[in-house]
């Protein structure tokens, strides 16, 4: 997380696995890791303006998963966040199965539903795991 911009801190620990978990708590969401689509498939769906890569795959390749809209909404609850970018967030499979994907910013995780958008005409957003 660090070598994209990132600020990794301690946020929790797993009781049963011992595991500490750690969320990006960067203020808004690190330069190396905007303007990305949100997975491979959105990636080749892009005919104009194509990122070189997506969240999905910059998470796997840092060995971290995305944040889900509930871990995105605790995130919130620690310190302002994303007041003036967005983040892709964990999107289930009934909802990418449909071409969609989700974003949230530090605005819509107060709301009671965060943003969904559809893949292939998704504005260039960003970030993993926060």
């Amino acid at each position: 997380m660090e070598q994209t911009g990132g600020e990794p801190d301690v946020v929790g620990h797993d009781k049963k696995s011992g595991e500490c978990v750690f969320y990006d708590c960067s203020a808004e969401s690190p330069k190396g890791r905007r303007s990305v689509c949100y997975d491979r498939e959105a990636l080749e769906a892009r005919k104009e303006n194509k990122p070189k890569d997506s969240a999905m795959e910059m998470a796997a390749a840092m060995g971290i998963e995305m944040l889900t809209e509930a871990q995105y909404r605790e995130l919130q609850t620690l310190g302002e966040f994303d007041t003036k970018t967005s983040s892709w967030v964990k999107t289930p499979p009934d909802i990418r199965a449909r071409g969609g994907a989700i974003f949230a910013t530090a605005a819509t995780a107060t709301s009671s539903r965060i943003t969904m958008v559809r893949s292939p005409t998704t504005p260039q957003g960003r970030s993993v795991a926060r």
